[in-house]
Formats: structure tokens, sequence, C-alpha cells
């Protein structure tokens, strides 16, 4: 299963809800050609906390083995602390998942470690 994960803190945001959700839906119709999915919506929650309520319950149902795929618009959308990123990276190696994204991401390297690559940068 694809886990499309999309996160506001408030409601000035450019990226809103439905439109972080209506781009995670077209790049599945794309590059995974509508493969089953399930969306994770964390409304009003800040990207400097982990724990939320819908990023809780994803992280359960990849620990148990049901997420293939997880797919956020941007990785600040998971957080906006490095140390939370990287944690979620781990967790997502240890379980089999694959993150992506619309916009920015990671990328393997030949020595098989991974490195952000976002569209932020200079």
């Amino acid at each position: 299963m694809i886990a499309l994960y999309a996160r506001v803190s408030t409601d000035q945001q450019e990226q809103g809800l439905a439109s972080q959700l209506a781009e995670l839906r077209r790049f599945v119709a794309q590059k995974y050609l509508g493969e089953a999915a399930m969306e994770f919506e964390d409304d009003g929650y800040t990207g400097a906390v982990l724990e939320r309520p819908a990023m809780d319950k994803l992280r359960a149902m990849m620990r148990a083995g049901q997420v293939r795929v997880l797919l956020s618009y941007d990785p600040d959308r998971l957080s906006r602390e490095l140390a939370h990123l990287c944690l979620l990276m781990n967790e997502a190696d240890r379980y089999g998942v694959v993150l992506d994204f619309v916009r920015g991401g990671f990328e393997q390297t030949d020595r098989k470690s991974t490195r952000l690559n976002s569209s932020h940068a200079n």
C-alpha cells in the first residue's frame, strides 16, 4: 500500500491539505500507475514535533509491514526537524518502506547511503 502523508500547521500555508493531496494523487496515478493508496492528514500540527495523530498511525502501519511506499509532497511535510527526518529514514529502511516525494527528496548514492535532495538548496 502507498501511504500519502499531508500536513499543515496553519490555514495560511501556500500548500494546503487539499492541494497537497491532489498533487500526491496525481503523482501516484503517474508514477505508481494508480496503485492502492491510503491518505494520512495532520491538520494544524507543527512539523517541529514528530508525535502527531496521523503520523503515529502511519508509523505503526510501517512497523506492521502494511506500507510499501511513504509519499509526501516535500520532506518538510514529514518533519521540520532533521533529527526526525533521519529517524523516519531509518524506520523506513528498517521496515522496507520506500520514501518518495513530489518535490525534493532522498536519493541512494552508490555507497548505499542516503542524502537529501532539496529544491530549496542554493
